[in-house]
């Protein structure tokens, strides 16, 4: 297993501390019965809940199946075309590619103000910079360095946006809207023939708004050497300067922050 984090400093925000992501909880406790008519056998009935029950962190069988409201779920590799999921805890956030982390851009226009290539990047609520040659100048979204890239090698081939679909098979992403992550499991099968299976969990920590993480399950079903690579990825940066120390400038706007990411 290996476990990706990030801290994102800027003004007013101190750094934050990195740990072992704890195991995924159930997102639920038993109901308590509520006040009501006497039963059979004296005790208050419960009257019937408003509300569903909200369904366990991560589970994809039974309640919070797959395809349920809580935890919508693609099954064709690509199949969110331009549409991919997000994770976010309200200050940071990242949008999640089909292959289950890293940097992909489609190249798509986006819409207003910005009429640029379609891409799923990071962002930081708040991060903004002015680039003249884009939206006539105004103040628009930045975005950092991509912070959920870990690079699975077998040979010399490496699983990326550039994957052709046909070397994926049994492909499963989900948005656990219960509890705020996405899973994506698929197999992925090298051009000489070698099968390996993947599961990529991706979240933004709502304890440490600064803090995401990303844990990689690796399963290969062949005998040998394959190399795993976490790195940030200077691609999903725009309108910011970045400097080697991992440390960055806003375009237009000044903002001064850093991302960092470790491996576990």
């Amino acid at each position: 297993m290996s476990l990706s984090r990030i801290s994102v400093l800027a003004p007013l925000v101190a750094a934050a501390l990195i740990a072992p992501l704890p195991p995924l909880a159930d997102a639920t406790e038993p109901p308590v019965p509520l006040p009501g008519p006497a039963g059979p056998s004296g005790s208050p009935a419960p009257l019937p809940s408003p509300h569903p029950a909200v369904p366990a962190c991560g589970r994809t069988d039974g309640q919070g199946a797959p395809g349920t409201s809580w935890a919508p779920t693609s099954t064709r590799f690509g199949e969110a075309a331009g549409y991919d999921p997000y994770i976010g805890n309200g200050y940071l956030g990242h949008r999640v590619p089909p292959a289950g982390a890293g940097y992909a851009a489609t190249g798509e226009k986006t819409g207003w103000p910005l009429y640029t290539p379609r891409y799923d990047g990071a962002f930081v609520s708040g991060l903004y910079a002015r680039d003249k040659a884009v939206s006539e100048g105004r103040e628009v979204i930045a975005a950092l360095p991509s912070w959920t890239n870990i690079d699975v090698a077998v040979g010399e081939e490496t699983l990326g946006p550039d994957t052709p679909a046909d070397r994926i098979s049994h492909y499963r992403q989900t948005v656990f809207l219960a509890c705020g992550f996405v899973r994506t499991s698929l197999r992925w099968t090298t051009a000489d023939g070698r099968a390996t299976d993947l599961v990529y969990d991706v979240l933004a920590d709502r304890s440490d708004v600064h803090t995401g993480a990303v844990r990689l399950r690796m399963t290969p079903r062949w005998s040998g050497a394959a190399t795993v690579t976490g790195r940030l990825d200077d691609r999903g940066a725009r309108r910011v300067t970045l400097r080697e120390d991992g440390t960055f400038r806003t375009l237009g706007t000044g903002i001064e922050g850093a991302v960092a990411q470790a491996m576990r």
